[in-house]
């Protein structure tokens, strides 16, 4: 349900933000985007919570291990293997699944790195600010996606000609530089990964 909401939510937001770039039935497309009614299945906040809560008391009652730094250099060289093996899985022309698991994979090793700052070194603590990075340009891809699927529909046959088509076009070439600048930036960020954590 969290998942549903916050798609909605950054579809709308995506589309009111790109339409002073677009003129015509471009702008009047992405306008009628920001402003369709939420989607049902609204989550039902106080209920989340309690769960919320329970959860936590349940996990407070596990037997958590002592943690070492070996075992924890472990952990992490573990997650930036997973997250270079999905990146190679993007391949060049990455689909809206191959990205997905990508950025889990990055945020893993990132909020890995936030919980266990006490433990690095200062290098190393500095890789989950540009962890950080590489997920947002992750995250920003996936945003144009959904909006492109919005506009295309259920039955994805929008012909690519008028304002929706011109609107799926601009969405595209943003997902296409979204991508390009998380490569960048993971391409630059795997060297520090491998020397510091590997």
């Amino acid at each position: 349900r969290l998942d549903t909401a916050r798609d909605w939510a950054v579809v709308s937001c995506v589309a009111r933000e790109c339409a002073p770039n677009l003129r015509g039935d471009a702008q009047r497309c992405a306008l009628a985007v920001a402003d369709a009614p939420p989607i049902a299945g609204a989550v039902r906040l106080p209920a989340w919570s309690r769960w919320l809560l329970s959860e936590r008391g349940r996990l407070a009652g596990w037997p958590w291990p002592a943690l070492t730094r070996r075992s924890l250099r472990r952990v992490l060289a573990k997650s930036v293997r997973r997250a270079r093996k999905q990146n190679r899985a993007a391949g060049d022309a990455p689909g809206a699944g191959a990205l997905h698991e990508w950025r889990k994979a990055v945020i893993v090793l990132r909020e890995q790195l936030y919980v266990l700052q006490p433990l690095v070194v200062r290098a190393q603590a500095s890789l989950a600010v540009r962890l950080h990075h590489v997920a947002r340009k992750l995250g920003a891809a996936g945003d144009w996606q959904m909006l492109i699927d919005v506009v295309r529909g259920p039955s994805r046959r929008t012909a690519l000609e008028g304002g929706p088509g011109r609107l799926i076009a601009h969405a595209h070439d943003a997902r296409h530089r979204a991508i390009g600048q998380a490569r960048g930036a993971w391409s630059q960020l795997w060297h520090a990964l491998r020397r510091k954590l590997v």
